[in-house]
């Protein structure tokens, strides 16, 4: 039996449940609140940090240790490209998503504008909203630059990396804070990655009281 202790729109609960079905690997889904770990989580993991993806006996604490543990123990498809030079860009890139994307962007947008609000009943702060739209342009800039040369954002072959940004940008795009015309050959990359059979069922995910941008579930937009 495998378990995915995750939530719909934590960037690295999408990232691990990507990973799986990419690989083709069955798994039973354990809801979890953001903010809120059940007792059963806590027992898996103290800290309350998701996901936790539990294999038979074995339990992976954090994104990290999950994705790794997924290479070693179920190595086809292979995610992490052929070649040391190629993994380590792949690497390089999902710690850029998962490190820094995250707190500049995700933290300052999505956790300000929605999490802030669910978990603690506050409104943003325009200036943590402002910092993190600045930020959003930076960075999408460096996804349009890796694209315009790259048919995946490693190079030429599907990897972590692809499935780390998607999990990221996803759920800045369900808000519409992506603006994709300014990003063309960023935006052809994220149609391929949509239209993948694996990532369409985050297509239909809906976050409670928050609607989706107009775009988001269409796989051409």
């Amino acid at each position: 039996m495998r378990i995915l202790y995750h939530s719909a729109f934590c960037p690295f609960s999408r990232k691990i449940a990507f990973g799986l079905k990419e690989k083709k690997l069955d798994f039973e889904h354990q809801w979890e609140t953001v903010g809120k770990p059940s007792s059963r989580l806590l027992s898996l993991n103290p800290w309350g940090e998701l996901p936790v993806l539990v294999d038979q006996h074995l339990v992976c604490v954090n994104h990290y240790v999950s994705s790794e543990y997924l290479e070693d123990a179920y190595p086809n498809p292979v995610l992490m490209g052929e070649g040391n030079a190629y993994r380590i860009e792949v690497r390089r890139l999902v710690s850029w998503f998962d490190k820094i994307f995250y707190q500049d962007v995700f933290w300052k947008l999505f956790y300000e504008k929605i999490l802030k609000c669910q978990l603690h009943h506050k409104a943003p702060d325009t200036r943590i909203l402002k910092s993190g739209y600045a930020l959003l342009q930076e960075h999408m800039e460096q996804v349009e630059q890796l694209t315009e040369t790259h048919h995946f954002l490693a190079g030429k072959y599907f990897s972590w990396a692809d499935i780390t940004g998607a999990a990221h940008l996803s759920c800045i795009d369900y808000i519409g804070d992506i603006h994709w015309k300014l990003f063309p050959s960023a935006k052809e990359w994220y149609c391929k990655i949509k239209s993948r059979p694996a990532f369409r069922p985050f297509l239909n995910q809906i976050l409670s009281g928050v609607e989706p941008a107009l775009h988001y579930s269409q796989l051409d937009f």
